[in-house]
């Protein structure tokens, strides 16, 4: 069995004789066929074959069509090569994972939450528009604490999309020179943040005190105490993971 990721387009009748099932993944606002063939990208199906060199033929045709984008066909490939590696991820721990694809990092992010469990989406350029346009403003990395609040109650901004409305100049007179320009390159779906590899950390430590009236004196609070520590434990590996 492979499991890999093609447009959904493309896959008609090929796909329902090969595929023992078919999941389809859940349209964005403004992701619809119509507003262009990239779009379609974002649509995509998860395919269960018996033969993997049948989905890379069908994938390699989609890709040599004539109005084919080079960025989306860039795109397509990496498609390929994270659903490849969620398979080496499944065999491997026996665990599934979801997966985003995209021309940056922020995107790529966003995407990967977007259909979970055990699934991919991509973002072709055409479609960066539709997905940001609705997404609450403080979905975004940074934009959750102090600074989002300020975006909603002083400038009445409740998506990514509203963010367009304003000029860059407009949001670095509010909010400086810096913060400005990012807000503005996210609002276009723009950012030159880096993928950065990252060391496995090789223990992981949690600690509590229990001063005054909450000293461990009995047994019974010892177990209460220890699971408490456990729990922060566990916090800390989720939050890490």
């Amino acid at each position: 069995m492979k499991m890999v990721s093609v447009p959904l387009w493309d896959v008609g009748p090929w796909a329902m004789g090969l595929c023992g099932q078919v999941v389809l993944l859940n349209k964005g606002p403004g992701l619809d066929r119509s507003k262009g063939t990239s779009g379609a990208l974002m649509n995509l199906a998860l395919l269960t074959i018996m033969d993997e060199r049948d989905c890379q033929e069908s994938v390699r045709e989609w890709l040599q069509r004539s109005d084919a984008d080079h960025r989306d066909k860039l795109l397509a490939c990496g498609a390929l090569i994270v659903a490849e590696l969620r398979m080496q991820v499944l065999r491997e721990t026996e665990f599934t994972c979801s997966a985003g694809i995209a021309h940056n990092k922020m995107l790529a992010k966003l995407a990967s939450s977007m259909n979970k469990p055990a699934q991919q989406t991509l973002v072709p350029s055409a479609s960066v528009k539709g997905l940001l346009e609705y997404l609450p403003i403080k979905k975004m990395k940074q934009l959750g604490g102090k600074l989002g609040t300020s975006l909603q109650d002083d400038l009445g901004v409740n998506t990514v999309g509203d963010l367009l409305q304003f000029s860059e100049e407009k949001l670095q007179e509010r909010y400086g020179i810096n913060t400005g320009t990012w807000l503005w390159n996210i609002a276009r779906g723009i950012s030159g943040e880096e993928v950065e590899g990252r060391l496995l950390p090789k223990s992981h430590g949690s600690a509590k005190t229990f001063p005054g009236v909450q000293a461990l004196k009995t047994i019974a609070s010892w177990r209460l105490g220890i699971n408490a520590i456990c729990g922060l434990l566990d916090n800390v590996v989720l939050s890490i993971n």
